[in-house]
């Protein structure tokens, strides 16, 4: 039989994370419902496998079944741009870090939100019944025939109402930093995320340097953004973070996010450490900046050390007729 410990760390969640979807010895991606498992081959060294590398397999973290993840993860190449103030630009260099915002302080009331009000009679029907189908239909060896139909509905409703609870709180844990997936710079971000457009400033980057950059020191979740009509669906859990209208969807979103718990004070933001040289590949000056402003930013990259391209927006290019 095969030796199983129930101890994660944080190396071996990273790894689970990376390799989510594909067999990390053959490649082969995994089928819905499918067991996976994490664990350590005779070499100890970490391997999330399915069914078909099985045999490698020496010691068991977790096992899992298999389901789809809650986001689509770019591809490593994709482009992704972060728009920002000029003082932003400053602390970001000043602290070598990526500021994550909570959630709950986005202009975005739907932020986490599970579905509109109007449907949440039905996302209450759903997991009520669920609830109560894993009480009546409990694991081999538990024994909850003692219970009375009464006591089975008030401990479903008890549970329901920690579920919808814990929903809220979530809010106050989860932690996001937001980047724009274009080939292109946009001329809407350049309005809607610099609220001095002469003084805006946009830094590029890729998914892969952007990844590579934060998922070292700690569990974070980079993925784009699913638009969804919020009358035709309701969601669960953390699902709820990769979700917006449609109406956002001019955004083309792809965020990173923290789920951060200190305790009842959480912070409004956190700044992660990252290492800025090698996370941005060059640096877009606004089109309506100034040429003063072009010389500041180059000023500050120098103080503080980024040997980064500074360009110019593409935007300012004159056409001919």
């Amino acid at each position: 039989m095969k030796k199983m410990i129930i101890k994660t760390t944080l190396e071996s969640t990273i790894f689970e994370d990376r390799h989510h979807d594909n067999c990390s010895i053959c490649g082969r991606h995994f089928v819905e419902g499918e067991s996976t498992h994490l664990g350590y081959n005779a070499q100890k060294q970490l391997i999330n496998i399915g069914e078909c590398c099985k045999r490698f397999l020496d010691i068991t973290i977790v096992r899992h079944s298999y389901t789809e993840r809650s986001y689509k993860k770019p591809n490593d190449n994709d482009i992704l741009w972060r728009y920002l103030s000029f003082s932003k630009f400053v602390s970001m260099l000043k602290n070598q870090s990526l500021y994550f915002a909570r959630v709950d302080k986005f202009e975005d009331p739907f932020e986490g939100a599970k579905g509109i009000v109007e449907n949440e009679p039905k996302w209450d029907k759903f997991y009520k019944d669920f609830l109560k189908k894993a009480i009546t239909h409990p694991p081999k060896g538990v024994d909850w025939s003692y219970k009375t139909q009464e006591q089975i509905e008030a401990c479903c409703t008890s549970l329901l109402n920690d579920l919808k609870v814990s929903g809220e709180i979530s809010r106050l844990h989860t932690y996001v930093n937001c980047w724009h997936k274009n080939d292109f710079e946009s001329e809407a971000m350049w309005k809607l995320y610099c609220p001095d457009i002469k003084q805006g400033i946009a830094i590029k980057t890729t998914y892969g340097k952007l990844f590579n950059a934060l998922n070292k020191k700690r569990y974070i979740q980079i993925g784009e953004i699913q638009y969804i009509d919020y009358t035709k669906r309701l969601l669960e859990g953390d699902d709820a973070f990769w979700h917006k209208r449609k109406s956002f969807e001019h955004e083309k979103e792809v965020r990173a996010i923290i789920h951060h718990y200190q305790g009842l004070e959480e912070p409004m933001g956190l700044n992660i450490p990252v290492p800025i040289s090698d996370l941005i590949d060059s640096i877009y000056i606004s089109p309506m900046a100034p040429q003063w402003f072009v010389e500041i930013v180059k000023d500050v990259s120098e103080k503080y050390g980024l040997s980064k391209p500074i360009l110019q927006s593409q935007m300012t290019a004159k056409p001919f007729y």
